[in-house]
C-alpha cells in the first residue's frame, strides 16, 4: 500500500477518540418494558431480546430489558400494569386485547360488537396514558393466527379488532408507534412455535423476538443515529471525506485523496465484533466514488472504519 493521506489529515476524528463518543449511543436497559399479558409473560421472548440487545452492544452486559406482563390480563389490566410501571417507560413492547377477544360477540363479529368496540375505547386510553407518561415509543404486536378449533372464537375476532389496532397504532405521534406483525413469522412454523395454538415455545418466542429485534433495528427504534449525529466529535473535514450512501446493496463512499492508495472498509456491530472487511485497491489521486459491495451484512446500525494510508475514519452506517 502506498504512503498517503485523506486532505486534510487533521480534519479526520482520530480512532481512539470516537469509540467514546459511539459508547453514548447505548440505551439503559430499564428503559425498555415489555408489557401485556401471557404471551409475553410465559415466554422467553424477553430474555431473547435482552441476549440479542447486549450481542449487538445496545446494552451493558449486566442489564436486562424490564417486564411487567402478566398471564391473563385482559385491556384493562394491561392498560393498569402500565399505569403502575416506575419508572414509566421510555420505550414500550405491548400487545393487549387477546383474553377479551376470547368472548364471543354472538355471531359473527363486526366492530359494532360489545366487546370489541369496547376493548378499543381502552386501547385508545392507552395511548393516552403513553403520551401523559411521557413514552417516546411504543412496538405493538399483531398476534400470530390462533391455531385449532378450541381457538375459533378467537381468531374471527382477532380479525375484526386488530386491523382497527393497527390504525390506531399508525396514526399514533405521540407516541411513535411500530406495528409488527408475527403472522408472516410464524407462518409455516405454527407446529414448532406452539403447542397450545396460542402461546409460545421456546422456538416461538426466539423467532418472535428476533423479529421484534430486525424491526427495532430497521427502523432505528431507539434513535441511536440521532444520538450519534449530537455526541460525535466535530468533524471540519468533510472536503476530504465527502459522504457515504447505502443503496442496491453496496456502500459508496465519497473520498478526496492527494495520493494513490487503497482504502480499507471494515464494518462492525456497535459493540465491536467485525461483520464486513472488503478492500479496493489502487485508488487515484482527487476525487473518488469507492463501491463496497454489502452482500451478507442484514439490516441495521454499524461502525464504519475506513482507512486510507495513514489515515482513519470511523462513523455510524445505517443498512436498511
Amino acid at each position: 500500500m502506498h504512503k498517503s493521506s485523506l486532505i486534510p489529515m487533521a480534519a479526520f476524528i482520530c480512532a481512539a477518540a470516537i469509540p467514546q463518543a459511539l459508547a453514548q449511543t447505548k440505551i439503559k436497559a430499564a428503559d425498555l418494558v415489555v408489557n401485556g399479558e401471557s404471551f409475553f409473560a410465559m415466554s422467553n421472548i424477553t430474555s431473547e431480546l435482552t441476549r440479542l440487545a447486549r450481542q449487538d452492544g445496545y446494552i451493558n452486559a449486566n442489564e436486562s430489558f424490564r417486564q411487567v406482563a402478566v398471564s391473563g390480563a385482559g385491556i384493562t389490566p394491561i392498560l393498569n400494569q402500565y399505569k403502575n410501571a416506575n419508572p414509566k417507560p421510555v420505550y414500550l413492547l405491548t400487545d393487549g386485547g387477546g383474553i377479551d377477544m376470547m368472548q364471543s360477540c354472538g355471531g359473527a363479529p363486526t366492530l359494532d360488537c360489545t366487546v370489541i368496540k369496547n376493548t378499543l375505547n381502552t386501547v385508545n386510553q392507552y395511548f393516552g396514558e403513553m403520551r401523559t407518561g411521557g413514552t417516546k415509543k411504543v412496538i405493538w404486536m399483531r398476534y400470530p393466527d390462533p391455531q385449532g378449533g378450541n381457538w375459533a372464537t378467537l381468531k374471527a375476532n382477532h380479525d375484526v379488532y386488530n386491523p382497527e389496532v393497527e390504525k390506531i397504532c399508525k396514526a399514533s405521534v405521540e407516541p411513535e408507534c411500530l406495528w409488527v406483525d408475527l403472522r408472516p413469522v410464524w407462518q409455516g412454523n405454527y407446529a414448532a412455535y406452539t403447542d397450545d395454538g396460542i402461546h409460545c415455545t421456546n422456538a416461538g418466542g426466539a423467532a418472535s423476538a428476533q423479529a421484534f429485534w430486525k424491526a427495532i433495528k430497521e427502523n432505528d427504534f431507539f434513535n441511536l443515529e440521532a444520538s450519534t449525529a449530537l455526541t460525535a466529535m466535530p468533524n471540519p473535514a468533510m472536503a476530504a471525506f465527502r459522504g457515504q450512501t447505502v443503496a442496491n446493496q453496496s456502500l459508496t463512499l465519497s473520498l478526496f485523496l492527494d495520493h494513490s492508495s487503497d482504502v480499507a472498509m471494515r464494518i462492525t456491530t456497535i459493540s465491536g465484533r467485525t461483520v464486513k472487511n472488503s478492500m479496493a485497491r489502487e485508488t487515484h489521486p482527487g476525487l473518488n466514488a469507492v463501491q463496497f459491495p454489502l452482500g451478507g451484512v442484514a439490516p441495521g446500525i454499524y461502525r464504519l472504519n475506513v482507512q486510507a494510508g495513514q489515515s482513519a475514519r470511523q462513523s455510524i452506517l445505517r443498512v436498511p
